[in-house]
């Protein structure tokens, strides 16, 4: 479940960032017609509802927001307060042995995202209970309409009129509306439905009942009601004169609504924003050609923009790899000194492997070095006995292999397996954290876990010490959103 709340707050920081572009484009293109103000909420809501993302090179979304670096640095401050299992050439390995003995303790922000997270599921939960309660409540209302004609209802419960329904949408007017008033209505509540308003609404208030932690997923939420609203009156007035409109008008005074019906239910005809529709309706007129479509350009470069995270460094397109001689001095290298092993495409990089006797204390100290044109640098270390492994493998599916290295120490080989990605601009190292495992977990030191990662079916394992002595259980999975992701800054000489 924290690992759920924590996707949803990254997209709810990335669906803030194009709920304020929408704002702002609303406020310059007052002239256009509503619906495509509702269009751009649209595009909040894809990005509230769309996990993944979309690469270009003319995003204008930040980096920070894109890669998740405002969550993984308030998720992962606690794991670098910690310390990181490092090693250089020369290295300590007592003092790694110490650091990620370090590791193994959970710590408290674990337990704060935990509660945080159950928190945000009561809420949604308790947003949801209050939708159900208000459409039974109103249905409970409406259960003596009398039907006049097609989908049309009149009840003496109802004081205003409204559109409830999903599949078989009904309109329910007050039992004394005159015919005048009726057919001005009907024009109102039929372009809700000819627009599928009914259901909009709804899949706007499951978004708001998910993300109602955040203050700009309510706000995008009212003002795509206002916007919803002031769209079906345009749609209603756009064949009328003027002396229709002033009718309309007194139609929308008239039946205003006393007090709101609810959040989710119904689309009422008089019940958001009177006063701002009527002087809409009055001053209606035709938007020009022009005009809408230089706002539907500007809308979809808007789209294109901000729906697309920025292309990560990390990526092959912008590295670039090493450049051909680098790779030949690699392969060189290789052949010529035992110590150095050639490898390609990790992390989107050419580069080799250094490999240290540790001190002569029977470990090996892999160093993984990359080729640039700017010199080489190290971009992951693994250390161990002789037989451990390190692997490099396309997790994710973009095309650039991520490195899985072991940390394997003491006489009972217990091990650590990370995982070296592309985070940004930034090469991070991700393992697996303690906080899911059951309540039958017992946190007895350093060796109550030790992980692994299984090339033959390519899942990674994290074996625990059950409390009561029992066997060790063993809990795996094959997804990266499973990991616990921390900045890697190694100071290597």
């Amino acid at each position: 479940m924290e690992t759920v709340f924590l996707k949803l707050l990254q997209m709810s920081i990335s669906a803030a960032w194009l709920a304020g572009a929408v704002i702002a484009l609303r406020l310059c293109f007052r002239g256009v017609p509503k619906a495509i103000h509702c269009a751009l909420w649209a595009l909040v809501a894809v990005r509230l509802l769309c996990p993944v993302s979309i690469e270009s090179g003319v995003s204008l979304v930040p980096d920070k927001i894109a890669g998740g670096e405002i969550v993984s640095s308030w998720m992962d401050a606690e794991e670098v307060e910690k310390g990181t299992v490092e090693a250089s050439a020369a290295g300590d390995i007592a003092q790694n042995v110490v650091r990620d003995q370090q590791m193994a303790v959970p710590g408290t922000k674990s337990t704060a995202i935990a509660v945080i997270s159950k928190i945000w599921l009561a809420g949604a939960a308790a947003m949801l209970l209050y939708a159900v309660v208000a459409c039974l409540r109103i249905r409970s209302a409406v259960r003596l309409s009398i039907q006049t004609r097609e989908n049309i209802w009149r009840c003496e419960r109802v004081d205003t009129p409204f559109v409830m329904g999903v599949f078989r949408p009904r309109i329910y007017l007050p039992l004394e509306m005159d015919e005048r008033q009726t057919e001005l209505v009907l024009a109102h509540e039929r372009a809700h439905l000819r627009r599928g308003d009914h259901i909009w609404k709804l899949v706007g208030f499951a978004l708001l009942s998910v993300y109602w932690f955040s203050p700009p997923v309510w706000v995008a939420y009212i003002l795509f009601c206002r916007d919803m609203e002031l769209a079906c009156d345009e749609m209603a007035v756009s064949c009328m004169d003027t002396n229709g409109r002033k009718a309309y008008s007194m139609a929308l005074l008239d039946n205003s609504a006393s007090h709101r019906k609810s959040a989710v239910y119904p689309l009422a005809f008089g019940e958001v924003g009177v006063k701002r529709r009527i002087a809409a309706v009055l001053r209606y007129k035709k938007p020009a050609v022009l005009v809408t479509a230089a706002a539907l350009l500007v809308f979809a470069v808007v789209a294109v923009c901000l729906l697309t995270d920025p292309v990560s460094e990390g990526s092959s397109a912008d590295i670039g790899g090493a450049v051909e001689e680098a790779r030949e001095s690699a392969v060189d290298a290789a052949e010529e000194d035992t110590l150095h092993d050639a490898f390609f495409n990790v992390l989107g990089y050419d580069g080799y492997v250094y490999v240290d006797d540790g001190g002569g204390v029977g470990h090996q100290i892999r160093t993984y070095y990359a080729i640039s044109d700017n010199g080489d640098f190290p971009i992951a270390v693994s250390f161990g006995f002789g037989d451990a492994e390190d692997y490099a493998v396309d997790l994710d599916g973009d095309g650039i292999t991520e490195l899985i290295t072991n940390v394997q120490y003491g006489g009972d080989g217990a091990q650590r397996v990370y995982v070296y990605r592309w985070r940004g601009d930034a090469i991070v190292r991700g393992e697996l954290p303690t906080t899911m495992l059951p309540e039958s977990f017992d946190d007895w030191g350093a060796n109550a876990t030790w992980s692994e990662y299984v090339p033959e079916n390519g899942v990674f394992r994290l074996h625990y010490a059950q409390k009561g002595g029992g066997m060790y259980a063993v809990w795996e999975t094959n997804d990266l959103k499973d990991f616990v992701f921390y900045p890697f800054d190694p100071e290597f000489p």
